[in-house]
């Protein structure tokens, strides 16, 4: 597992880079994932999960292409949602 060490956006080609080999992504909505980051993940990817309400940012056409599910979040998150504590 990678996860990003630094507070913002990865450029496209560090996002490619990052993903390499990867079987599944953890995206946010700043992350673009097209063609170019499906094929620098590599053909064992098998999902995308887009940690954001919508997909936008998601070339659903290429990842149907490919056989990548994505996955995003239903509904945006609010204090009703937070654990109590």
């Amino acid at each position: 597992m990678w996860l990003n060490p630094d507070d913002r956006v990865l450029s496209s080609n560090e996002l490619c880079d990052a993903v390499s080999g990867a079987d599944a992504l953890v995206t946010l909505l700043h992350d673009h994932v097209d063609a170019a980051v499906l094929d620098a993940a590599g053909p064992q990817l098998k999902v995308v999960a887009n940690v954001a309400v919508g997909y936008d940012n998601i070339d659903i056409a290429a990842c149907t292409e490919r056989g990548v599910v994505v996955t995003n979040t239903l509904r945006s998150s609010s204090s009703r949602d937070a654990p109590a504590g």
